[in-house]
């Protein structure tokens, strides 16, 4: 059986994309990006760095940080730090998305290595984008003066 997107009466798989930069207004504290409908299904995130952050422990996260929950990758403990290099092409015409942290499989207490998406939305609240020296809506100012890069995201609305 194979799978045609958006055949056959199938839900197509949606990217969303989402460029951000040092001075983008609330990113201290929660851009909002995505507001997911419940049911909807969390395919696929990547973050392509474009120009490394300055200032002091630049870290970034998305997620909903609704009562004081982490994001995506502070879920595995670890907010991903986008001072750390940019994205690289290494002279293969494929450029991959920044891997200092996978977003696909991370340490869950007591889980290791447990596969975070594909995953379903369970509520309505937005998705925001965060950059503070510790990935949360609450952490410090970096201070940052460069700094620019693209938060992808792929979902899909079941029918």
């Amino acid at each position: 059986m194979s799978y045609t997107p958006g055949g056959s009466g199938l839900p197509a798989p949606v990217v969303r994309k989402f460029p951000f930069a040092f001075n983008t207004p609330n990113l201290l504290t929660g851009v909002e990006i995505y507001t997911p409908t419940v049911g909807d299904i969390l395919l696929d995130a990547w973050l392509q760095i474009d120009t490394s952050w300055d200032g002091t422990s630049p870290m970034f996260d998305f997620g909903s940080f609704v009562g004081g929950n982490p994001g995506f990758y502070g879920g595995g403990n670890v907010p991903m730090n986008v001072g750390s290099g940019q994205d690289s092409d290494p002279g293969t015409g494929f450029k991959i998305g920044h891997a200092n942290n996978d977003l696909l499989i991370q340490d869950v207490p007591g889980l290791a290595n447990q596969r975070i998406v594909p995953g379903i939305f369970t509520t309505a609240d937005p998705l925001k984008v965060v950059v503070s020296q510790n990935g949360t809506p609450t952490g410090d100012d970096p201070g940052g003066t460069q700094g620019a890069a693209i938060l992808y995201i792929v979902t899909v609305t079941p029918v």
